[in-house]
């Protein structure tokens, strides 16, 4: 066999594996059990495979808590699969490495988790080390300062990148004054108030059975597991404190254009202008974020290949319910055109055309958008799938589908939607959001390029 064969064959069996576990886990059934607290199990059940994933989720997410608290619960999460009183840190990660176990943890806007995964034979043993952390977190010093740390470093890398701060800026704006001016993570305002005495009140506060819930991926026992979880979380009671919705209303974007200088983006900049788009819970989310992989390619060639705006264009929407849609200009070194390149692009978009290549003058050679359609509906279901290869993906799947629609399957119908979403649909969200909608723009350029980026904005 040639060396080439043997590539081709070795992809085959990448694809052909890949492609198996998405039909088995995509058709495996979701089973919902209850705890005699009312704690909601949901169990996918993934026959032969031999990895176990766990999730313990808290509902709610950011709406609980006020902009000085962003972060606070995502160090509780780290913290809680960071030891605990019966099992320290070091001899979890000495289990790890023995059992080829993990802990992580997660937020979003609409809640946190914190995960296991494990070889089934040490279930038993990983649940222990992991309900314990759970229920009794150690706070232990070196662990909590370790994070702080980590905190701080991120923070500092985010206001010395000046491609971070646009959006960090456009962030901070355009959620003034909205449920999610509360960050999933910590800021430069809120680290002082990331302490153990208020990650010790949150946990008080979180450890209710009306906002906890059960996720599990794997070759379960149902019975068994549901013994295990009714002993530890089943013996968990239920506050009395308002329970709060998770939906917010969109963002709107409004006020001046802002600029910021900084020192780094000395001859070049990062301009990053924000419109309204929809939430994902809009009948417009899918066909916006197909526009937005249309428009992506579209801008490649425009802005970057024809007039040489920046090196490297882009756009998007943001996957939140309540987001904003941006065109991200990196490195731009063409301050006075880049309206014009902008719109060309656009107009492109608008007509329902992309570009397939070039004629040998040059010049661009249009294509009916429907020609590509299924490329693009392909990818976007690839890309939404590529994330689900693992026993613990298919587990975080669940578990953020459930806090974003309180659904644990909901999120398997974009696909679906992608797979049927018209041309026209496409165009309509693209002449709605990104051509009609309130935008603003937020650059970050050096001292050098201010005032022509200022100018050309203002014509």
């Amino acid at each position: 066999m040639r060396k080439n064969d043997f590539l081709g064959f070795g992809r085959l069996l990448i694809f052909a594996a890949f492609f198996c576990f998405s039909l088995f886990s995509g058709f495996a059934e979701v089973r919902k059990f209850s705890l005699s607290n009312g704690i909601p199990v949901f169990i996918k059940e993934l026959k032969g495979n031999r990895i176990a994933s766990l999730y313990f989720a808290f509902d709610g997410g950011v709406v609980y808590l006020e902009p000085q608290e962003s972060g606070l619960e995502d160090a509780l999460m780290k913290m809680l699969v960071s030891g605990s009183k019966k099992y320290s840190y070091n001899e979890n990660q000495d289990f790890f490495y023995e059992k080829q176990s993990a802990f992580s943890s997660v937020s979003w806007n609409e809640g946190s988790a914190v995960s296991m995964v494990s070889i089934d034979k040490y279930f038993g043993l990983t649940f222990a080390r992991f309900v314990d952390g759970f229920l009794n977190p150690a706070y232990g010093k070196n662990e909590y300062e370790s994070m702080m740390r980590s905190y701080r470093l991120e923070i500092q890398d985010t206001m010395n990148e000046p491609s971070s701060l646009a959006f960090y800026y456009a962030d901070e704006r355009n959620y003034a004054f909205h449920p999610y001016a509360t960050s999933c993570t910590p800021t430069e305002k809120s680290l002082e108030n990331i302490t153990v005495k208020n990650m010790k009140t949150l946990h008080k506060k979180l450890l209710d059975a009306r906002r906890i819930k059960v996720f599990a991926a794997g070759n379960f026992d149902a019975e068994e597991l549901l013994a295990s979880l009714e002993n530890t979380l089943g013996k968990i009671g239920k506050k009395s404190y308002p329970i709060r919705s998770k939906e917010v209303p969109p963002i709107k974007i409004g006020g001046k254009n802002e600029f910021f200088v900084h020192s780094s983006s000395q001859g070049t900049g990062f301009l990053l202008r924000t419109f309204e788009s929809p939430g994902y819970r809009s009948d417009d989310y899918i066909p916006a974020t197909l526009a937005s992989n249309v428009y992506s390619d579209i801008l490649y060639n425009v802005v970057r290949e024809k007039w040489g705006i920046c090196y490297s264009p882009s756009s998007g929407i943001l996957s939140s319910s309540a987001g904003y849609g941006y065109e991200y200009l990196y490195r731009t070194s063409d301050f006075e055109r880049f309206p014009e390149a902008l719109d060309e692009a656009q107009k492109i978009m608008l007509s329902g055309k992309t570009i397939a290549g070039k004629d040998a003058t040059g010049k661009y050679i249009l294509e009916p958008l429907e020609n590509k359609i299924e490329g693009y509906r392909n990818s976007y279901v690839n890309r939404k799938y590529q994330r689900e290869t693992t026993t613990n993906s298919v587990a975080l799947r669940m578990c953020g589908s459930f806090l974003a629609f309180g659904d644990a399957e909901a999120s398997d119908k974009f696909t679906e939607i992608a797979l049927n979403t018209s041309v026209e649909s496409i165009k309509a969200a693209f002449e709605k959001y990104w051509t009609k909608s309130p935008s603003r723009w937020f650059c970050v350029t050096g001292p050098d390029n201010q005032k022509a980026v200022e100018t050309t904005l203002e014509q």
